[in-house]
């Protein structure tokens, strides 16, 4: 936001308190968009994924680590705004980005494993099918599949089919034809 004038600010605080073009969402590409934005590697979008893409390129392994409370679910949503405020936090502090980009990977990846792990010990189930967009990144790939291995989980991924839109647009399809054979 630094880089806003004062008209700008007033009309995105105008679009936030009236939820004008400001859609809910449960996409975690969304929540990669909005770091690499508090990190200033991307104010606008030009293409699919480029602010993930941008963030992903930065991201180091590190011993830094987000001060986010895990508070693991078993069904809904995942509590990030304390993860969210780490991020800030760690801006305003003058943290390097690639290791807030690092620990931001690592600390999403802790809250999904968190969850997978709430949700086994309320129904016995420890297989998980990691799909979506976001397994495209694979500093956050590798990283959540070697949790989920150590925590003893059966992990499920892509290896012929696209984990991203590709893979959705091939479901669609078959679900299509299955329907036109009836």
């Amino acid at each position: 936001v630094k880089d806003l004038t004062r008209k700008e600010m007033d009309i995105t605080l105008q679009m936030i308190a009236k939820g004008l073009n400001s859609p809910l969402t449960s996409s975690c590409g969304r929540l990669f968009d909005g770091v690499a934005a508090l990190l200033d590697l991307c104010r606008e979008i030009n293409y699919e994924a480029q602010a993930a893409i941008k963030l992903e390129m930065i991201a180091r392994p590190t011993e830094f680590r987000l001060p986010c409370i895990s508070q693991a679910v078993a069904t809904g949503a995942l509590p990030i705004d304390n993860l969210v405020r780490g991020v800030v936090d760690a801006v305003g502090a003058g943290v390097e980005p690639g290791e807030i980009a690092g620990a931001f990977h690592y600390a999403l990846a802790d809250l999904f494993v968190d969850a997978a792990i709430a949700v086994r010990e309320k129904t016995g189930c420890d297989r998980l099918a990691l799909s979506g967009g976001v397994y495209q990144n694979l500093f956050f790939f590798e990283y959540i599949l070697d949790r989920l291995r150590r925590e003893q989980f059966n992990v499920y991924c892509h290896r012929q089919v696209p984990t991203n839109d590709g893979g959705l647009a091939l479901g669609q399809v078959v679900i299509a034809d299955a329907i036109s054979q009836e």
